[in-house]
């Protein structure tokens, strides 16, 4: 005699094929590569501000994209300060909103900027001290 699985035994099943199915089709190595990638955040010493950084590698150009971001941790709203894609190493300057990070050149060099996280301009710092 034939044992006949239950309607719950069943619809698990289905269920399991269909997430299955599902999660091949969603989870290529293409994608997993391609999805953004955020970097620590960096508090200010005031603990309102932090500083991230988010990459994405792109398929189709073959590049990755790279973005400086500011976090404002009062109300979890955060904004792109610099879309240049050498943007690494942003390190807050003492107690205010001021913060410095390495922008690489595609001659090969790397630069020093300044700028204030509340005001989306950079300030090149240059090399006479």
């Amino acid at each position: 005699m034939a044992r006949m699985a239950s309607p719950v035994s069943l619809l698990i099943l289905v269920l399991s094929l269909i997430n299955t199915s599902l999660c091949s089709a969603l989870l290529t190595p293409e994608s997993m590569l391609s999805a953004p990638r955020r970097g620590s955040a960096l508090p200010n010493p005031d603990g309102t501000l932090a500083l991230y950084t988010l990459s994405e590698y792109s398929f189709t150009t073959h590049k990755t994209i790279r973005g400086l971001y500011v976090l404002d941790i009062t109300d979890g709203s955060s904004w792109l300060f610099s879309n240049k894609s050498g943007v690494t190493n942003p390190v807050w300057l003492g107690d205010g909103d001021n913060f410095i990070w390495l922008a690489a050149q595609d001659d090969g060099s790397t630069n020093f900027l300044v700028g204030n996280a509340r005001k989306p301009e950079a300030r090149l710092v240059d090399n006479e001290f």
